[in-house]
């Protein structure tokens, strides 16, 4: 894992090399983290519908649970 000292010079490259090229490092951040998450998107759904099949699933056990 890198330093603290290492992820600070490379962000302020970045800074330098994007500002050389007239673009602002936060919505170029702001990009990357959307790329991320659009690039994931399939993932994520999955996850999401597992989890609603198990929270699905625990009421059932609940509810019968409260039936016996």
């Amino acid at each position: 894992m890198a330093s603290k000292a290492e992820k600070k010079e490379a962000k302020d490259f970045a800074t330098l090399l994007l500002k050389a090229k007239g673009i602002d490092y936060d919505d170029w951040l702001f990009e990357q983290h959307k790329a991320v998450a659009d690039e994931n998107s399939d993932f994520l759904k999955k996850a999401l519908n597992q989890f609603v099949r198990n929270k699905q699933q625990q009421n059932e056990v609940s509810h019968n649970q409260s039936n016996v």
